[in-house]
């Protein structure tokens, strides 16, 4: 009790059913996330057949066979949880354990296995690691209302594709929705923007926008690609919070950013803040 205020908790509702196989998807990172199927289930009103795996790690430890019995369970109402009851039916069940993919399921290459438990593709060209990159940049630059399904049927795999598309294309493919989009994309060409916001929305692996801020304080976005990869050390060396992971995800991927970099440099409504340390407003 805070100040006579009560939190009253619940048992999370669970149910029983019987596990399909699996498909796997594809993050930014290129982190692969198992995904089980398994007989539909009502919570909540809501019909269930499928949900999140986690990781490599967690479909190592569950080590499901088709027609296992699972036990669904609803966790604060938002996300259902599956996991593997010892049961009888479980202990006897004749099917082999599902083994993980060695290759990527979306480009087929050799998938890497972290200590942290986390199975990766680490071909940054992978279009299933391109269309989340996308998708997940085009949420945090505010744009609402264009999904991952709208971004395929569009076409756009960058930031620069996306800022250059056509209008029309835009209304034939998606409607009002369509025009809105566009009105979203010229008002991010025309409001004020901090350069970190942008940069830290394109996608680099494992750099937020935080990082970004620190960064971009000491170093323009000309000089993160002209410096060669010992000048690009040593300039980011010393940044606070800034280690050498960081700096080596950078010399490798900023190549791979290069047009959508200097699409920003030419964004004439960009605040630069090389030299400043203080934050501005996002818009």
């Amino acid at each position: 009790v805070n100040q006579y205020q009560m939190a009253i908790k619940f048992q999370a509702l669970s149910k029983y059913t019987r596990f399909l196989g699996y498909t796997f998807s594809v993050g930014q990172n290129g982190v692969i996330y198992p995904i089980l199927h398994y007989n539909p289930v009502t919570l909540m009103g809501t019909i269930h057949q499928k949900t999140t795996g986690h990781s490599y790690a967690r479909f190592m430890e569950l080590g499901l066979r088709p027609g296992d019995i699972i036990e669904i369970t609803y966790r604060n109402d938002v996300i259902p949880y599956a996991s593997k009851p010892n049961i009888p039916d479980n202990a006897y069940n004749p099917n082999e354990p599902i083994p993980f993919p060695t290759t990527c399921p979306v480009c087929g290459a050799p998938i890497e296995i972290t200590h942290k438990g986390s199975a990766i593709c680490p071909n940054m060209a992978c279009i299933g690691r391109t269309l989340a990159r996308t998708t997940a940049m085009v949420s945090k630059l505010g744009i609402k209302d264009i999904s991952e399904e709208r971004i395929k049927a569009l076409g756009f795999t960058s930031f620069t594709e996306m800022m250059n598309i056509d209008a029309n294309k835009c209304y034939e493919v998606l409607g009002e929705v369509g025009n809105q989009f566009i009105d979203q994309i010229n008002k991010l060409m025309s409001d004020p923007i901090d350069d970190y916001v942008i940069v830290g929305a394109l996608g680099f692996t494992g750099l937020a926008q935080k990082s970004w801020q620190s960064i971009l304080s000491v170093m323009s976005l000309e000089e993160l690609l002209a410096l060669n990869d010992m000048e690009l050390f040593s300039r980011l060396k010393p940044v606070s919070g800034i280690g050498d992971a960081t700096i080596n995800t950078i010399k490798d991927e900023r190549r791979i950013f290069a047009n959508d970099l200097l699409f920003i440099c030419n964004m004439p409504n960009v605040k630069r803040t090389t030299g400043h340390t203080q934050t501005y407003d996002k818009r």
